[in-house]
């Protein structure tokens, strides 16, 4: 078997005598994937106990072969390759190492335990640290320091000190330092050197006390607790900050809404104030008439004051010169609304008294006559009380309505309001001269 080069010549990578001629065997050569170039041969007659069989191979040894700064070898780093019997190569790890992947035999190794260049390793690494022997096993690609000449002791002892130093090779009067990752790693009767393996004996805080690793574990527990319960008292207060906030904005926001619109009870038990603009959407633009009366116009308008409230609203079409007008109470005056609760209307305008006083002089007097108190009509200071009067007839007028045909005597021909009343003991009190402050 040989090489033909560009320059025609052959270049035999096999010895030319050969015992198992081609006419009787067939050959192989193949290229495994530990990098070893190996001729097989096999007889032509086929049976049970016939095989392929390696007839040589190169390099005869691919543990001590590779070399180069590049790489890892044959196996991966932190790695050991050794040759077995059938002439392929073993890969194993130190001890106190093991496979980083456990499925790949082939593949890299790695450290059990840890080692660094802390202040308590350095203070105390003939401790910490200790050395275990292999002969005849060497990583020649990853040494960064060589000591020469040394002795085994000066050696281990250049080694422990350095915390860059995993493994110290001695050979030959001298002293290589290597550090991590090894490369190269092989075992042979050829290497003829001692390699000194630094490996971690116990870990620098046992050393202080046998109660500094519990001690530790408490402190880490109570740092965890209290940091949960911290955390949780800041979430909490978080929480009810938010909430409080929540409640001032919405308290504030009602009170907003109150102050703006109202609410529905003050519609039904108070007067409100609105200005012009809010008519005009209540309304519609005033478009909905219900009926004209005295110097305007009613319209039908809609309103939202908690709730859905339906309003009538007079339009002045004309400028009152007075200063008080005053309407009073009858009963075209009172509306009904979808559920039939009365609805009190057509106040006209009313007059703001001071906080210390109680009485009023109107300068005239506007509304259906029978349903105002004498007061109006003697002109006479008038109080608040004057509604009870309207609110009397108003009373009373239906309950005269009802009679029907069956009015009595007195009542033979249509009487007006003023002539029932007088005719009525409760009518006959409103009726005096008495002022109705006095009632």
């Amino acid at each position: 078997m040989y090489i033909l080069r560009r320059n025609n010549q052959r270049f035999y990578i096999k010895p030319q005598s050969m015992l198992f001629l081609a006419t009787e065997y067939f050959h192989r050569a193949t290229m495994n994937f530990y990098g070893v170039f190996t001729q097989c041969y096999h007889p032509k007659t086929f049976n049970s106990s016939t095989k392929w069989t390696p007839i040589w191979s190169q390099p005869n040894n691919i543990c001590v072969a590779i070399g180069g700064g590049e790489g890892s070898g044959s196996c991966g780093f932190n790695s050991i390759c050794k040759l077995n019997d059938n002439q392929k190569p073993d890969c194993k790890c130190p001890p106190r190492y093991s496979l980083l992947d456990s499925n790949n035999m082939y593949g890299n190794c790695k450290l059990n335990f840890t080692q660094s260049c802390l202040e308590d390793d350095i203070n105390s690494v003939e401790d910490i640290y200790d050395f275990e022997t292999l002969i005849d096993i060497d990583w020649p690609t990853s040494d960064y320091e060589q000591l020469k000449p040394a002795t085994k002791a000066q050696c281990k002892r250049s080694c422990i000190n350095d915390c860059f130093c995993v493994v110290a090779i001695l050979g030959d009067g001298s002293c290589w330092k290597k550090k991590l990752p090894l490369s190269n790693g092989r075992e042979d009767n050829v290497v003829n050197r001692h390699a000194f393996l630094k490996f971690r004996k116990r870990d620098p805080r046992t050393l202080l006390s046998p109660l500094v690793p519990e001690t530790k574990k408490n402190q880490g527990t109570l740092i965890l607790i209290g940091s949960v319960l911290l955390g949780s008292f800041v979430f909490i207060n978080f929480v009810l900050i938010g909430a409080v906030c929540l409640g001032f904005f919405l308290i504030h926001h009602r009170k907003s809404i109150k102050s703006h619109h109202g609410n529905h009870n003050a519609v039904e038990t108070n007067l409100c104030c609105f200005t012009y603009e809010e008519l005009v959407e209540a309304t519609n633009g005033f478009k909905e008439e219900l009926g004209s009366k005295a110097f305007g116009i009613v319209y039908k308008g809609v309103t939202q004051m908690g709730s859905r409230v339906v309003v009538a609203v007079k339009k002045l079409d004309m400028m009152v010169q007075e200063k008080e007008k005053e309407f009073k109470t009858k009963p075209q005056n009172i509306l009904l609304d979808d559920y039939y609760n009365a609805r009190i209307s057509d106040f006209g305008l009313a007059k703001v008294l001071k906080l210390n006083k109680s009485k009023t002089n109107p300068a005239t007097i506007r509304g259906t006559r029978g349903y105002v108190t004498v007061e109006w009509f003697n002109r006479n200071p008038i109080i608040v009380k004057v509604d009870v009067y309207s609110y009397g007839q108003v009373t009373v007028t239906p309950n005269i309505l009802a009679f029907g045909p069956f009015r009595p005597p007195f009542l033979s021909k249509r009487p007006s309001a003023h002539s029932i009343m007088s005719k009525r003991p409760l009518a006959q009190s409103f009726m005096s001269k008495r002022p109705l402050a006095q009632l």
